[in-house]
């Protein structure tokens, strides 16, 4: 396998290439790095030399964009890059049973190992493609919260690394990963959510290896993007957690993002079309004892449309156990309905009572007693039913807005 990594060397096009330098020549460098017996690909860089330092790696996050937010399946979206010590490139995407579904474009690792020096006058960096790295030391990061993953091969193999004169080395790897990220929605669609990334090494313990976010510049940027239903609102960072069992302690990095949802969309498409059905079926307080056969036609009509609207908004929503916000006000809109139907179930009571109290035959009184006792309770339900309504919504939205 060394051979072929020696081979794969002498393709690498360079600027010096051609020249007659042996410090130009990469096959060469590497050669004398590997054969001399002084560097040994299964043991970590050592700093100073010192077994009981642990080897340092510096990273920082780049995000840059988030595709999309998947509230049925809790799916997360996202792009973004971990550099430094460890350079990652990514595509989160969160999925259904807290869990989330990431893709990860270049996976980057920045660290320095000492025994790869090499002098040249010419050469900027040797860079090694695919596989062709496997016998260079590399941290064995792995994301601690992923469930499910996969390093991208179309075309070749997305991996690469860059061995700078100075030890200096640089990795990157394209990978997908499946990430878990619970979910919480009681206050949904007032809600907002976080995400997290956890990274540490699989091997090496605190003792031996830790993560550190760079303090040159901001540890994480963010560059401008837009997403559907929801803004990144901020994002955090953590550092010198340790993870483990027993005695085997790791040290590991967390990402938290903080996302926001849009509340435009439930306002057009569910409160509005919610509000104006309630608002419609109070029109029959307005169609006089006269019209009972119309009034609960009416009544009927608009709650099995708000029935049909409810079953509709249930099939785009988190299926969860417990009551979201957006269940409590569907359900106070249909018992202003259902409220409404009875009022006048009511007056047709009324009605019917009022008719058998009556002795004279005279068509006039009898008209005249119905008429006062139903104009009394539409008046008193069409001041009612609104000023409860108004009361609620006004509550409702003073709760969940702030």
């Amino acid at each position: 396998m060394r051979t072929l990594l020696f081979a794969c060397l002498c393709l690498q096009i360079h600027p010096c290439w051609g020249q007659n330098s042996l410090d130009c020549d990469m096959t060469s460098t590497i050669r004398n790095i590997m054969e001399t017996g002084k560097y040994n690909g299964k043991l970590r860089p050592l700093p100073n030399g010192n077994w009981s330092e642990p080897t340092e790696i510096t990273v920082d996050l780049l995000l840059h964009s988030i595709h999309k937010i998947d509230d049925i399946n809790m799916e997360l979206v996202t792009q973004f890059t971990l550099r430094s010590l460890f350079f990652l490139y990514f595509i989160i995407l969160a999925y259904r049973k807290s869990y989330a579904h990431i893709l990860l474009p270049p996976h980057r690792e920045e660290w320095t190992d000492r025994r790869l020096e090499y002098n040249s006058t010419c050469l900027d960096g040797i860079t090694l493609k695919g596989t062709d790295y496997e016998y260079i030391w590399n941290p064995d990061v792995f994301i601690i919260n992923e469930k499910k993953s996969v390093v991208h091969d179309v075309m070749h193999r997305n991996q690469r690394m860059v061995i700078y004169p100075t030890g200096r080395i640089r990795l990157s790897t394209r990978i997908t990963v499946v990430l878990a990220c619970p979910m919480e929605f009681s206050k949904y669609p007032f809600d907002d959510q976080t995400c997290y990334l956890t990274f540490a090494s699989y091997s090496y313990k605190i003792d031996e290896l830790i993560f550190l976010w760079r303090t040159d510049h901001p540890p994480v940027n963010v560059v401008e993007f837009v997403m559907e239903k929801f803004n990144l609102t901020s994002y955090t960072i953590q550092s010198n957690i340790s993870v483990g069992y027993n005695k085997d302690r790791f040290q590991s990095m967390h990402v938290l993002l903080k996302f926001q949802r849009k509340f435009r969309y439930y306002l057009t498409q569910i409160y509005v079309p919610t509000f104006m059905l309630v608002v419609i079926s109070w029109i029959t307080f307005w169609l006089g004892s006269d019209s009972l056969d119309a009034r609960i036609a009416l009544g009927i009509t608009t709650l099995l449309t708000m029935s049909t609207s409810i079953s509709s908004f249930s099939a785009v929503q988190p299926q969860v156990a417990y009551v979201k916000a957006i269940d409590i006000y569907t359900g106070i809109s249909m018992f202003f309905m259902v409220a409404a139907i009875l009022e006048t179930s009511t007056v047709m009571f009324v009605g019917r009572r009022r008719n058998d109290r009556v002795i004279d035959d005279s068509k006039k009184p009898i008209q005249f007693l119905q008429k006062s006792t139903a104009e009394r309770i539409d008046c008193l339900a069409c001041i009612l039913f609104p000023l409860g309504y108004t009361i609620f919504n006004l509550l409702y939205f003073a709760q969940y807005f702030t």
